[in-house]
């Protein structure tokens, strides 16, 4: 895969548009997520977890750090990447995935 290092996917507009649209606890949490990928000192393989209370946002998070790391991938600065995301049921997975792939395109188009 040929990187294109220097160039973006998602503009830096768009991102601080979207940044500045969360919560300040979801931006803690953002940060917080973005330390632990972004620590040089940690191993490769970075697992974690988000872990929010019923309609505190977890899906406009997880829209975020999609969009920052799809573009740090893109740019070539970083290798890819995968995500995975657990839901106790199928529908609410796929919902999920529904949402995230529609607000890309809104955003992004």
């Amino acid at each position: 895969m040929a990187f294109n290092r220097g160039k973006s996917l998602i503009s830096d507009e768009v991102l601080t548009a979207m940044f500045s649209d969360l919560y300040e606890y979801q931006k803690e949490t953002v940060n917080n997520c973005l330390d632990k990928i972004f620590d040089n000192t940690v191993e490769t393989n970075i697992k974690g977890q988000i872990i929010l209370p019923t309609g505190a946002g977890k899906t406009i998070v997880a829209e975020y750090l999609t969009a920052k790391l799809l573009n740090e991938v893109y740019s070539g600065y970083r290798r890819p990447a995968t995500f995975g995301v657990a839901c106790h049921r199928l529908i609410l997975a796929n919902n999920l995935l529904n949402r995230i792939l529609n607000t890309m395109i809104k955003r992004f188009n």
